[in-house]
């Protein structure tokens, strides 16, 4: 078997399915009151959102945790968007998050030489409402969103693995505060 191009060696493929105990908030699991989950994705932001999406629409049962409040705030970066990029991961595009149509995007360094991003066609978006639309969809296709909980601890155990956290329990969704 080939390594990989990069020489490094391969790791260990994860098995296709981890369960992942879930004790109440502010506790530590035991073998009573766990809750099994297949997946648990850390942060709702666009790609833990995205990958809770396409779990969840699978048929995975998926909670996903995030430390803030309130999904997407404050907002971190990227408030322009391609079509391609929407086309490339199914994404319908919702007016309530869209500030304006793009013609592509232009760099200009401190030098002065500007110079093409893309030339894609896009979106200039309200990335808070865009992430919270993002969390919601994952949550209409079945995810659990727990907001303002912090993962402190996670093991390994025969059984699968067990997280540790302080928070909200797990089921609230993106708009909560």
């Amino acid at each position: 078997m080939r390594g990989w191009p990069s020489g490094k060696k391969r790791r260990k493929a994860w098995p296709a399915y981890l369960p992942c105990a879930f004790p109440p908030a502010g506790g530590e699991a035991s073998n009573r009151g766990k809750v099994m989950h297949d997946a648990v994705v850390v942060g709702a932001g666009p790609g833990g959102s995205m990958a809770a999406r396409t779990l969840a629409q699978a048929g995975f049962d998926v909670q996903i945790v995030d430390k803030k409040r309130v999904v997407g705030e404050p907002i971190q970066c990227a408030e322009g968007m391609s079509q391609h990029a929407f086309d490339l991961n199914g994404l319908e595009t919702d007016p309530s998050w869209i500030l304006t149509r793009i013609k592509g995007a232009i760099c200009v360094p401190p030098n002065g030489h500007r110079f093409y991003i893309t030339r894609d066609p896009g979106y200039a978006i309200d990335r808070a409402r865009f992430d919270r639309w993002l969390a919601q969809e994952a949550v209409d296709r079945g995810a659990r969103l727990a907001v303002n909980t912090r993962i402190q601890e996670v093991r390994r155990r025969d059984d699968g693995w067990v997280r540790r956290q302080r928070g909200r329990a797990p089921g609230q969704g993106p708009r909560s505060g």
